[in-house]
């Protein structure tokens, strides 16, 4: 009767499971000795003798992902029981499709399925801003917005893992996907030294056909970067192993721009505005990247010690004012430090990790005297000399023809400069125990473990000058500043605020924590059989005001490997995930310094304080949990190739928003009369490849995605790193397509080996055909007039990167080709449809925008503005690199 129940379940098992990515090899995670003999004899006596016994399984090391048995292995410690959909990058094959020269964050984007915003890499079914960005497993996300904290220079790294679904309880998730830099060691010795230069075609963005005043125009880029690496082993006392290894990378850049200024006048006829001057600037920037790292083993202990940073100065410039006042110069840092630990007896494993990763970001002026002087803003046409510095711009305002911006037109100082120091300390301990011959047949693997992390953000804020000019006429200015009100100082802040203090500088500190801890129980009843279940266990708190304790996160998986080969692999996962909240959303939920503005005019003086104050937090706040589920298999053919296909579902069902200056989840608590904000997302995905490190390597995917919904993410790219604060909320047909809906993407991957004797080629390519972004019709109020995504798609887009290196001895010359086609399809476009006031048409659609009226004007049509559809950014130009480097 027992062996009849056991059979039956582990057929239940094999029938729940069904096709998705990863091949399971080896069972590394077997108990050794006796045990297993034990668990055999008992697998015989439940299950019965196999009916073709074939050879053992050989132990593989997966460590690395290069071996064709470990093409779709779970990762650097292969797991059988993983049901992750995972893809890994390896360095190797990145600098072979054109990636060479662009850091981590940005070669993420040559995994398949992903797509790109102003934020980064979107992918699984996600925005930019919400995936978990790890080195080595350590977090290493922004605290300001959320994407990447920093970005590593390829030849750091031995691969990237890009996990888009599927991960145990043991894995910190937040809404996206898990992206993990996996470093390089010193175990094997090397000495590398490179350089490579590129430069970017003259380019000019697509024409809008509509009055923009002033302009910032991207002409050209140019670049050069270098770098050295050395790693090498050591065997002997005291330590039975150890390794060590250093590395630098500098780049320079630079951005070529043409400030670009019009009138609105159209003398010409061509249906565009007149160019009255045109401007070209040329800022430099330049960013540098160190590594060190050390491994001590001795006996069961493993010790790597890990020291890294990047350091990046930037120009920001703008077209809306003198060069000194409307440009700036921006210096990011951001620094890891840390220790990972590792020990392993019989049966027992133990791995601690401790990290601290610090950002610093730094804003200055573009001259030493801009940095001390107030900025002034002009709402009319300057005087010639009030522009000293642009005379070109006051010839033009002299000729009757100035090209006033919407806003100010700024000169002297250079305005609001900002200051963010960001620490986030972590740590993590898990141990595990092999069970053999445990209670209820098979093999165990049990985990259990916590985490901690506690980021703070210190945000510094000051006015060049101590403060800032605005003028609407040449009598009537508004002069702003910080103050502070509590404790009361020596100035005064008019009648309603009383005495207080005038800030040179204000500072306040934003700060999130989150704690975690899991079990999770990895049962094997017969060796192609895996069933994992565990919980997890999160609590954070954002910014003192928003506290989301007892977040149950539940995940199941049942893997098949039919034969036990790692031949093939079909699985079906489900999973919870919660949203990992940045420290910078505290400026909005905790608020801000308060800013005093006096006003002179001819009919005299008065003060206002706008206060920065923290918005309500709804006592019925609850944090938006996301459920997963993913279904997929994978098979090996004849050794030949692999197919592969999967499904992935993500539900998001109670979203956060500011409703009425209010934190809620909309459609409940206070305002459970609104509708819910809710994301949809469904995947389809197909791909077939053939062996890496092959003569010809072959990657095809295919993936169609479905996204639904009234809440975009953290990053809307209408709005920007809205960071659960967007204007949608509460608005009709805000429900709809949603940006990061494009339904069909082709990625094709080719990289070809052959050699010559001692020479050596290899040339890759890469070709992305995806659908065209959904985008909307907006009122006055930037609120849909049809439902969300209503409006059309943009075209089709379609990029490639072609790339070829040549090898002899010690030295490689390589040559890089990024949209060699020059497709300068258009990537966003102005979604503002009319600047009147009108209603939102329910359930309607494009066609029903020609008969929509005006609100203010009584039977009146509405106007359509003549910038809607138009394209406001397009594709990047080509870019040639070309890179030599040499290896010992």
């Amino acid at each position: 009767m027992l062996r009849r129940v056991r059979l039956v379940a582990a057929a239940l098992l094999a029938v729940a499971a069904a096709p998705g990515p990863g091949a399971r090899l080896a069972h590394a995670d077997d108990a050794p000795g006796a045990g297993v003999d034990a668990r055999d004899a008992r697998e015989e006596l439940f299950f019965g003798p196999e009916p073709d016994p074939e050879p053992a399984p050989v132990d593989q090391d997966c460590t690395r992902g290069l071996d064709w048995a470990c093409v779709l292995t779970a990762g650097p410690r292969p797991d059988p029981a993983s049901g992750e959909l995972r893809e890994t990058l390896t360095r190797e094959a990145l600098e072979a499709l054109g990636a060479r020269g662009v850091g981590h964050d940005a070669a993420v984007g040559w995994a398949a399925g992903t797509a790109r915003d102003d934020g980064g890499v979107a992918l699984a079914g996600a925005s930019s801003l919400e995936h978990r960005w790890l080195v080595d497993g350590v977090p290493v996300e922004s605290l300001t917005v959320g994407g990447a904290g920093l970005g590593i220079p390829l030849r750091f790294l031995d691969a990237i893992d890009v996990i888009a679904g599927g991960s145990p309880a043991s894995r910190r998730l937040s809404t996206g996907a898990t992206i993990d830099a996996r470093l390089r060691d010193g175990e094997v010795a090397t000495a590398e030294a490179w350089a490579r230069g590129g430069v970017a075609a003259p380019r000019r963005e697509l024409e809008t056909f509509f009055y923009d005043p002033l302009v910032l125009d991207a002409d050209d880029h140019r670049g050069a970067s270098a770098g050295a690496l050395v790693a090498a082993p050591w065997r002997g006392a005291p330590v039975d192993r150890a390794w060590g290894l250093v590395g630098y990378e500098g780049s320079v850049r630079t951005d070529g721009a043409t400030r670009i200024a019009r009138t609105i006048l159209d003398a010409d006829g061509d249906g565009v505005s007149d160019v009255v001057l045109e401007r070209a600037l040329d800022a430099v920037a330049h960013a540098h990247a160190a590594i060190a790292r050390v491994g001590l083993g001795h006996g069961v202990h493993d010790l790597e010690l890990t020291g890294l940073g990047v350091v990046a100065v930037d120009p920001r410039l703008s077209a809306d004012g003198e060069l000194d006042a409307a440009a700036r110069r921006a210096t990011d840092a951001a620094v890891l430090g840390a220790a990972r630990w590792r020990s392993r007896w019989a049966d027992t494993e133990l791995a601690v990790d401790a990290s601290w990763f610090a950002t610093r970001h730094r804003e200055r002026g573009w001259t030493a005297a801009a940095d001390d002087t107030i900025q002034i803003g002009t709402a009319y046409i300057p005087a010639a000399a009030d522009v000293p510095d642009d005379v070109a711009f006051a010839a033009a305002c002299a000729e009757g023809v100035c090209p006033v911006p919407e806003g100010y037109y700024v000169r002297d100082g250079a305005g609001l400069l900002q200051q963010l120091d960001g620490d986030r300390p972590s740590i993590s301990a898990e141990v595990v125990h092999h069970l053999a011959g445990a209670p209820g047949g098979g093999v165990h693997r049990v985990a259990a473990g916590a985490s901690a992390e506690d980021a703070r953000l210190v945000l510094a804020r000051r006015f060049s000058g101590g403060a800032i000019e605005r003028r609407l006429a040449e009598d009537i200015v508004f002069t702003s500043r910080y103050v502070a009100l509590d404790p009361a100082g020596p100035d005064d802040c008019g009648d309603d605020a009383g005495p207080c203090r005038y800030l040179d500088e204000a500072v306040t500190t934003y700060r999130t924590r989150q704690l975690a801890a899991w079990l999770e129980d990895t049962w094997r009843p017969v060796r192609d059989v895996t069933a994992q279940a565990g919980v997890r266990w999160e609590s954070m708190e954002v910014a003192h005001d928003v506290r989301f304790r007892d977040q149950l996160a539940p995940r199941v998986a049942v893997v098949v490997d039919p034969g036990a080969r790692g031949r093939s692999r079909y699985f079906v996962t489900w999973a919870r995930s919660y949203p990992l909240i940045p420290a910078l959303v505290g400026l909005d939920v905790s608020g801000g310094p308060d800013i005093l503005t006096h006003l002179d005019s001819p009919v005299g003086s008065a003060e206002s304080l706008t206060e920065g104050r923290a918005i309500a937090i709804d006592p019925a706040l609850e944090p938006s949990p996301v459920d997963e589920a993913v279904l997929g298999g994978e098979r090996v053919v004849e050794d030949a190739f692999v197919l592969g296909a999967a499904w992935r579902a993500r539900w998001m069902m109670r979203g956060i928003d500011d409703v009425g200056g209010v934190l809620v989840n909309p459609g409940r608590g206070v305002d459970a009369g609104g509708d819910r904000l809710t994301r949809v997302a469904h995947d389809a995905l197909a791909w077939f490849g053939t062996p890496p490190g092959g003569r010809l390597e072959l990657r095809v995917t295919y993936l169609h995605s479905r996204q639904r919904g009234s809440w975009a993410g953290p990053f809307d790219p209408r709005q920007g790193a809205v960071l659960w604060t967007s204007d949608f909320a509460g608005t009709a047909n805000e429900a709809g397509r949603l940006p990061q809906d494009l339904p069909h993407r082709l990625d094709v991957r080719a990289i070809a080996r052959h050699g010559w004797g001692a020479w050596r080629l290899v040339a890759g390519a890469r070709l992305v055909v995806a659908s065209g972004r959904p985008y909307s019709a907006l009122d006055a109020d930037g609120a849909p007039l049809v439902p969300r995504g209503e409006a059309g798609r943009l075209p089709p887009l379609g990029s490639a990167t072609l790339a070829a290196s040549l090898s002899r001895g010690a030295w490689t010359f390589g040559l890089d080709l990024v949209n060699p086609f020059q497709v300068r399809t258009a990537t966003e476009v102005d979604e503002r449809y009319t600047f009147d006031d009108t209603g939102a048409i329910h359930g309607g659609d494009l066609a029903d925008l020609m008969w929509a009226k005006r609100d203010d004007v009584e039977g009146a049509p509405l106007r359509r503005s003549p910038a809607w559809g138009h394209a406001t950014r397009a594709q990047a130009p080509a870019f040639v690199q070309l890179t030599a480097s040499w290896r010992w």
